[in-house]
């Protein structure tokens, strides 16, 4: 933190379902990497790896029961994944953890944690609202460059 203000990276996605693209945008460097992805995307079977190139490892699957989660009621379910030593080059055995809260309702998760020696991230939606939402949102700003990636990109934040 300088100066009291926190200057932690920040990045913003926007999934745009109707047109098929994400786009992850880079506040720092005003850049928006743009995805496409297919309309009607493929599922995954239980114990199948969800992250790319993973090697072999063994799955535990965990059902949390359900909880009211804004409004709505939500099954909770933990994976989590085992790899062996020597995965990824680590010399222990590596845990990652994934915790999803789904609403069969509104057919979304409304709560994602996630933990790894990579990687912890948490995800909520709040404010949930049925009406049509403003276009706007799903908008890149007009101060940004769009980047079409074709496959996984790296963003890179550097101090000012």
């Amino acid at each position: 933190m300088r100066h009291g203000v926190d200057t932690s990276p920040l990045l913003i996605e926007i999934w745009d379902v109707v047109a098929g693209s994400q786009y992850t945008l880079d506040t720092q460097n005003h850049v928006a990497h743009r995805c496409q992805y297919p309309l009607v995307r493929p599922t995954t079977s239980l114990g199948t790896s969800t992250t790319p190139n993973a090697p072999p490892h063994e799955s535990q699957f965990e059902n949390l029961g359900t909880q009211t989660i804004e409004g709505f009621a939500a099954e909770g379910h933990r994976t989590t994944q085992l790899y062996p030593v020597g995965a990824w080059g680590f010399n222990h055995q590596v845990t990652v953890r994934t915790e999803s809260w789904h609403s069969a309702d509104l057919r979304t998760s409304l709560v994602t944690i996630g933990t790894s020696p990579f990687v912890e991230f948490s995800m909520r939606l709040t404010h949930i609202s049925r009406s049509e939402p403003d276009p706007a949102l799903f908008r890149v700003p007009s101060d940004y460059t769009i980047v079409d990636e074709k496959g996984p990109f790296t963003i890179s934040f550097g101090s000012h």
